[in-house]
């Protein structure tokens, strides 16, 4: 009977271990994104993920987000983010990159991110042109597809 009770104690203990996650900040960008790393036991998880206020409240916080593991779809972003940062006033382009939208509307200058909520945030071509260079330089820590 005692073997078995020290059996499932280690059972136990063994158990509550591999549930155990630690989480190791890579990259924190300047405008919110990040690219971590999430460890949890045997499994290894880098991710690139971007929080922001939705625009559609001022009053309310309301947070949307672009979250993925892909090296390929977060360059798509920033390539897209630099196409769309070129184009000229007046234009409008909307760019459909997995769960998320780029927008670029005639009336205004801002480039429009858009997750699967349809949340949305907006940022200068400026800072897209920045946020674009730094994601291709950082976008090393993520597997590619």
């Amino acid at each position: 009977m005692k073997k078995l009770a020290i059996s499932v104690a280690m059972f136990i203990a063994s158990n509550g271990f591999s549930q155990m996650t630690e989480t190791k900040k890579i990259v924190n960008g300047k405008n919110g994104w990040r690219i971590d790393m999430e460890i949890n036991g045997k499994d290894t998880i880098t991710y690139f993920f971007y929080t922001f206020q939705n625009k559609a409240y001022k009053h309310l916080t309301d947070l949307g987000a672009v979250y993925t593991r892909s090296k390929k779809e977060l360059c798509q972003i920033a390539n897209t983010l630099k196409t769309l940062a070129s184009k000229e006033s007046g234009v409008e382009i909307q760019a459909k990159i997995g769960d998320y939208q780029l927008r670029l509307y005639d009336f205004s200058d801002n480039i429009y991110i858009v997750d699967d909520e349809n949340k949305y945030t907006y940022i200068t071509k400026e800072e897209a042109i920045i946020m674009a260079d730094e994601f291709l330089v950082n976008a090393k820590f993520l597997k590619n597809d």
